[in-house]
């Protein structure tokens, strides 16, 4: 489900809201991810996943005391900043201990587009079933990973602080290997918008490298230059 900034405020300052006795600040973020897995040369798995994690840090005296909760009850936030504090007060004092943030002023990034947030399996489909077919054309083994989604996260504190973000991902992998198992070769791409995956051209690569590294041979000892590519 989609989580603005107003959603995000909301939760902070609820949280805020039940500590009164300390400097608190609050960290939230609402992952969603929808993936095709396939292996085998046929699809295994598709699935759609959303989580959210509320982090709370409860700060006096040079102390801090931190807890995680994925429950937005009232009574459950009101009993993670009483966690947090009961750790507070059982931990030594932090000489490296800094300030809080007053009110920042954060820059609009455009890391989002909802072509990678909102896209599911049978917009998947087409990509996943290009990267078969040559698998198939070429007699070689695939499996791959198909993924999309968005990271809400907003931050906030007790002195007034806050900050919101969304973040598009859209990946595709996939690995090659001959019928024989003597070549692999594997392939990625990722950006923020599903647009700009192209599933077909990273099976192609990934067919290049699993044929062209079929039946190896072996070469004598000795230094050799070698040439990584950046995933390396």
């Amino acid at each position: 489900m989609p989580w603005f900034r107003d959603d995000m405020k909301s939760i902070v300052d609820r949280v805020l809201s039940y500590a009164k006795e300390v400097e608190t600040e609050v960290s939230v973020e609402a992952r969603s991810n929808s993936h095709t897995r396939f292996a085998l040369n046929e699809v295994t798995t598709s699935g759609l996943a959303d989580d959210l994690s509320i982090t709370v840090t409860c700060r006096k005296d040079g102390r801090a005391g931190t807890i995680t909760t994925n429950d937005l009850a009232p009574d459950a936030l009101r009993g993670a900043v009483k966690r947090a504090e009961g750790i507070r007060a059982l931990v030594p004092p932090d000489p490296e201990m800094v300030d809080l943030l007053p009110p920042q002023k954060y820059p609009e990034l455009q890391k989002s587009h909802s072509d990678a947030a909102t896209a599911r399996a049978d917009e998947r489909a087409v990509g996943v079933k290009a990267a078969l077919g040559i698998a198939k054309k070429k007699s070689l083994v695939t499996a791959g990973f198909y993924e999309n989604g968005a990271v809400h996260r907003a931050i906030g504190n007790s002195k007034g602080n806050f900050g919101y973000q969304v973040q598009t991902n859209a990946e595709f992998t996939a690995t090659m290997r001959t019928e024989d198992g003597t070549g692999s070769g594997w392939a990625s791409v990722t950006s923020l918008r599903l647009a700009d995956i192209d599933p077909q051209a990273v099976a192609s690569r990934a067919a290049e490298k699993g044929l062209g590294s079929a039946k190896p041979r072996d070469i004598r000892p000795g230094d050799y230059t070698v040439i990584l590519e950046p995933d390396a």
